[in-house]
């Protein structure tokens, strides 16, 4: 049973597991691929515990969720470039495919962002899913 106090302990190896993030490893807990996933992880649980996200409702009908995550996936990439790389190469973004989001070679910085953004949009929804089944299994208990 994944508690919210389970997952604001997981470190960047935790969430960068093929379950979680599912990309590259980080170098070490304070580089900046580290340092990417602990800030969507803490953003995410910051939406949980204000109430803009909960899990366990359906998020294919709840927009509002979707935005939330969508929100935190977006502001995720550092803004100044030479960290976005970091970001970028620590993860190994690059097995990404930014095409879905409509990214291509013209801009190789707005494509970085886009790999980044959907890793950092899967590892908002992996940690979501994990806490919304949970609470179903809490729910499955209490029947």
């Amino acid at each position: 049973m994944t508690t919210l106090a389970d997952v604001k302990s997981w470190n960047a190896y935790a969430l960068s597991d093929q379950d979680m993030a599912a990309c590259g490893t980080p170098d070490s807990l304070d580089s900046a691929g580290a340092t990417f996933l602990a800030s969507v992880r803490d953003a995410l649980v910051e939406a949980i515990e204000s109430g803009r996200i909960v899990p366990g409702e359906d998020r294919g009908s709840d927009e509002y969720a979707a935005d939330v995550i969508s929100e935190i996936a977006n502001d995720a990439p550092d803004v100044y470039t030479a960290v976005k790389w970091a970001e970028f190469v620590d993860l190994a973004a690059y097995h990404e495919d930014p095409t879905d989001l409509g990214a291509d070679a013209s801009d190789l910085d707005k494509t970085a962002s886009v790999c980044l953004y959907i890793i950092a949009e899967r590892l908002c929804n992996a940690l979501v899913d994990a806490l919304a089944e949970a609470d179903d299994d809490d729910n499955a208990e209490d029947a």
